[in-house]
C-alpha cells in the first residue's frame, strides 16, 4: 500500500512540474492523470487493508495535484469537493470504491 502511494505521489508531483495548469492544459492533466496515474494506485487493491489513514492520504495526495491544476492555492481556501467539481472529477477514493 505504502509503495503504491508513495509512486501515486511522484507520478503526481511530475504531472505538476511537467504540465503547466496556468498554460491552458488542464483537461490534458486531467486526462493523463486518469490513464497513469489512476492504474498504478488501483494496482493490487484487492489486497489493502481499509484503513482510514490510508484514505486520507489518498484524498490528500489527489487534491493536492487537482487544487494546482484548478489554479488554485492553499491561500484561496477552496474546499476538496468544489475543486473536483470545478474539474468534474471522481475522488481517487470514489473510484477505488468503484473498482472492487
Amino acid at each position: 500500500m505504502q509503495q503504491n502511494l508513495a509512486r501515486f505521489a511522484q507520478i503526481l508531483g511530475i504531472l505538476n512540474y511537467i504540465l503547466k495548469p496556468h498554460v491552458g492544459q488542464k483537461f490534458s492533466g486531467i486526462k493523463v492523470y486518469n490513464v497513469l496515474a489512476v492504474p498504478i494506485l488501483l494496482y493490487g487493491r484487492e489486497i489493502w487493508t481499509h484503513k482510514k489513514r490510508n484514505k486520507n492520504l489518498l484524498t490528500s495526495v489527489g487534491v493536492k495535484f487537482f487544487r494546482r491544476t484548478a489554479g488554485y492555492t492553499l491561500l484561496d481556501h477552496k474546499r476538496n469537493e468544489k475543486i473536483l467539481e470545478k474539474l468534474k472529477v471522481e475522488p481517487v477514493d470514489e473510484k477505488i470504491r468503484r473498482y472492487k
